[in-house]
């Protein structure tokens, strides 16, 4: 079965690395992130 992430808030409240953190660990667990582009910012 798959394991899917679903968007979710305030990542960097967990961990440093934010949302970054959990695609990496996604990639790493080999499931999959999906990442709400529309909510972020781009620095």
């Amino acid at each position: 079965n798959p394991i899917i992430i679903a968007p979710t808030a305030f990542h960097r409240l967990a961990h440093c690395d934010g949302e970054w953190g959990t695609a990496q660990g996604a990639t790493n667990a080999e499931s999959i992130y999906i990442y709400n582009w529309t909510l972020s910012t781009v620095s």
